[in-house]
């Protein structure tokens, strides 16, 4: 079974401890289809776009803007508070 993963960073200031590729494939490179790793509206010293992996993305507006607590959480707001 092919295992996915999905990560995203957003409005994150990485030190310039990161590595510049950014991601790792934990010695897999088959991972590396399954994977999705992306980044939106990053700064810092450790924000090297052009230097990522190739199977990483920066995300446009439009796409960053899918990405609602709503639709992550399926529904639940981790700002509600829970009684």
């Amino acid at each position: 079974m092919a295992s996915a993963c999905q990560n995203g960073v957003y409005k994150f200031v990485p030190g310039d401890h990161i590595k510049p590729e950014g991601w790792h494939n934990w010695g897999d490179p088959a991972k590396e289809k399954t994977a999705f790793y992306a980044e939106y509206n990053n700064e810092g010293p450790g924000y090297k776009p052009k230097n990522r992996v190739p199977w990483s993305r920066q995300l446009s507006d439009e796409e960053a803007a899918e990405y609602t607590l709503e639709q992550i959480f399926d529904g639940w707001n981790p700002l509600e508070r829970v009684e």
